[in-house]
């Protein structure tokens, strides 16, 4: 779920309490930018030639290590 976190549509879970997911969940819900990548990721998707073009698509984008590179 890295990938989540580096396109800026989600928060890499450090604090997997209940306190933790808890405001996770509310800094995402209540942060328009989270907001605003997750919709750009869904535009890309539905600008793929089908499921191929998708699939394609996830294969060629850049990956990361668990270092973040």
């Amino acid at each position: 779920m890295k990938k989540v976190a580096v396109i800026g549509a989600g928060i890499d879970l450090a604090d997997d309490s209940i306190a933790g997911i808890k405001n996770t969940i509310w800094e995402i819900l209540n942060t328009a930018s989270y907001k605003d990548a997750a919709q750009e990721c869904c535009n890309d998707f539905r600008n793929c030639p089908g499921v191929k073009g998708a699939a394609d698509f996830i294969e060629n984008a850049p990956h990361f290590s668990a270092s973040g590179t």
